[in-house]
């Protein structure tokens, strides 16, 4: 996990927090609302209802009291019923009461029933005081009356009086009150006047009692304090609402503390891990698991500057010490020597099973000369003793301060092994006369073999991991020779490199090419050297060709060797840049064997990484190479780079590969390279 993805994850992160708090942030402006309009509802609900009640129990008063009273003004009564009703339209439905509005919806037809009711009452309430009053008149003016007839009248005058305030609906005059009067000289108009008041009291009294009782007993009283209970109950079911919505905001609120306190403690333990893995990462890449010392990576990327000397030291007969002392042994022998050559040089590299360099910018040959003497007395006079056996040991030392350093100083020494002296100092004449007359026979044969069209591609199957199916081919340059045997490149195209023939083959190679792409509609990848990119007739044959095959260029994939002959990266960026715009893609071949540079590989910025056999092949049973495979298959993820795995042979290296991630895969286990045109 690298520092970007980290952050990346981190600002997602952070997002979600962000968005969670605008979520709390939200919800509790939605429960501030929530709890201001409770507060407005329910004190309007509970102020309306309360002077609904309070208005409802002076009205029933109002109408006791216009019983008690003889003259009593009813306009208090009005109002009651006015204001009652003004309150009632004031009460809007509301959802969250929808219980207590159904019992509002009663009250309003109770209290209209409750109001006609109040209006009969003040209709028969004022015939029954209109006769009391005609009734005391005429008792003013007894003296028109008998002494007899007198006293009765003032008589049942104050029973009236008394029973229309007793509000008891049983009492009345008696019935012989009531036929006396009736009887009383009904022909005389006077006594029949009286008669009326009291036959009209008689009846009436009764009626209004019944009324009043109707209205002492109406339901809107009880429906009333209904209204107030349902009320009660809904309001606690809103504020449990409110307080629940109030505990989630808090929760809310602690959750995205938490996150927050445990997403910066997070990062910084993942910038921890990243510090941690890029220091295991950098050991893997560039330092050997077994001595400590600085690789051949390491090297590679330090060997391409000029004006530099390079000791190589080679241990002399290594593989009989494994045999003398078993691998166990050899290790402890090498990682032995790598402490005594760590010890005198700042930086030392093990570029080889048993083989170590050491480069320097400011020393003469000669001061390199005595230096590599003295170590060689010294390596000589060490006793390496394991487990009670003391293993001998000899090095060779090559020395070259020509380019290529590493190659030119294994060069010095293999010629150190034939005249026994075991320091050697590279010369260019050491590998050129040896040479010279097996390449001009390599040379004839392979101009003979672009005359007779001998040079030919064979095609080996790339394999996708996944579907297990050949999705391309990649173009293996052979030579067939007079007795139809087939050569391998490794024989003749070093050779031919240094020749006019070189850029032929080049040019046939990517001829048949096109042709089994026609033929066969696959896609191919054709190898080209830094050598061919560095030579314009090549380069113009190339251009040439997808110029005219725009059509297939998608088809081909050219692959380059990232080595230290590449001198100049700016020409190498265009021809790059040349071949994408015609749609061909970039592969880096061979990547890992020792020259491989990651920062190059991001500048390049390939398509597809070829991983260099030599790390394929055991990666199931060496550790140190697994590691730097599934560095190289990591890092080119995280860049949209496709791997390929060269060299798998076998079941166990397929399935190591495929649990590192690597997209495609090629070798003998799958497919050997062949004549398909």
């Amino acid at each position: 996990m690298d520092k970007e993805i980290v952050m990346k994850k981190l600002n997602y992160r952070v997002f979600g927090i962000f968005i969670l708090l605008i979520g709390v942030f939200l919800f509790a402006i939605n429960l501030k609302n929530d709890l201001d309009r409770f507060n407005k509802n329910y004190n309007h609900l509970i102020e309306t209802s309360y002077k609904i009640k309070y208005n409802t129990i002076s009205h029933l008063q109002e109408i006791k009291n216009s019983i008690i009273f003889l003259h009593y003004n009813n306009d208090n009564i009005v109002l009651k019923i006015k204001e009652n009703k003004k309150l009632i339209r004031e009460l809007k439905y509301l959802f969250n009461y929808s219980h207590t509005f159904d019992l509002i919806n009663k009250f309003k037809l109770q209290y209209k029933e409750f109001e006609d009711l109040t209006y009969d009452f003040m209709r028969k309430n004022a015939e029954v005081k209109n006769s009391l009053s005609n009734l005391n008149r005429n008792l003013n003016i007894s003296n028109n009356f008998d002494f007899e007839y007198s006293l009765r009248l003032i008589d049942i005058i104050s029973k009236f009086m008394l029973i229309n305030g007793s509000f008891d609906i049983n009492k009345n005059i008696s019935d012989e009150q009531y036929l006396f009067f009736k009887s009383y000289k009904a022909n005389e108009s006077k006594y029949a006047l009286m008669f009326t008041h009291i036959d009209l009291l008689y009846k009436s009294i009764p009626k209004l009692k019944i009324i009043l009782k109707k209205l002492q007993n109406a339901k809107i009283y009880e429906t009333n304090e209904k209204i107030f209970t349902m009320l009660e109950k809904e309001s606690n079911i809103l504020r449990r609402e409110i307080k629940l919505k109030f505990y989630i905001i808090l929760f809310a609120y602690i959750f995205s503390m938490i996150l927050i306190l445990y997403y910066i403690s997070k990062s910084i333990k993942d910038n921890k891990n990243i510090l941690k893995l890029k220091t295991e990462n950098e050991k893997k890449l560039f330092y050997d698991s077994l001595t400590g010392l600085l690789n051949r990576t390491s090297y590679s990327l330090v060997s391409r500057k000029k004006n530099r000397t390079l000791i190589l030291i080679d241990i002399i007969d290594f593989n009989k010490v494994n045999s003398l002392v078993g691998y166990e042994g050899g290790d402890f022998l090498l990682k032995d020597i790598a402490k005594i050559l760590d010890s005198k040089f700042d930086k030392v590299y093990r570029v080889g099973v048993d083989h170590f360099a050491i480069l320097f910018e400011d020393k003469s040959l000669d001061d390199l000369v005595r230096l590599s003497k003295n170590l060689l007395l010294e390596l000589d006079n060490n006793k390496f003793v394991y487990r009670s056996i003391e293993v001998p040991v000899s090095v060779n030392i090559g020395i070259s301060n020509i380019r290529s350093y590493l190659k030119n100083a294994e060069i010095a020494i293999s010629n150190s092994k034939k005249s026994f002296n075991r320091v050697s100092i590279y010369k260019k004449e050491m590998s050129e006369k040896e040479e010279t007359l097996k390449n001009f026979n390599m040379l004839t044969q392979v101009k003979q073999a672009i005359d007779e069209d001998k040079i030919r591609p064979f095609f080996q199957g790339i394999i996708d991991l996944k579907t297990k199916k050949i999705v391309k081919y990649e173009a293996l340059v052979r030579l067939i020779d007079e007795k139809e045997n087939i050569i391998s490149p490794f024989f003749f195209l070093d050779i031919t490199k240094k020749s006019k023939l070189y850029p032929e083959i080049t040019k046939i190679v990517i001829k048949k090419s096109i042709e089994f792409i026609e033929n066969k509609n696959k896609c191919v990848s054709i190898n080209l050297s830094y050598q061919d990119i560095n030579d314009n007739n090549t380069l113009e044959f190339i251009y040439k060709t997808l110029y005219e095959k725009k059509d297939i260029a998608s088809f081909i994939t050219f692959e380059i060797l990232e080595s230290d002959e590449i001198d100049n990266y700016a020409h190498l960026y265009t021809f790059i840049e040349k071949i994408k715009s015609y749609g061909c893609k970039l592969a880096i071949d061979d990547f890992g064997s020792g020259y491989s540079n990651f920062t190059q590989l991001f500048n390049l910025k390939p398509d597809i990484v070829k991983i260099d056999g030599s790390l394929i092949k055991d990666i199931n049973t060496n550790n140190n190479s697994k590691n730097i495979v599934e560095s190289i298959i990591n890092l080119s993820k995280k860049s949209n780079i496709q791997t390929v795995a060269e060299f798998v042979d076998n079941k166990e290296v397929e399935e190591t590969i495929i649990k590192l991630g690597a997209n495609l895969a090629q070798g003998f286990y799958y497919t050997k390279p062949e004549d398909l045109l």
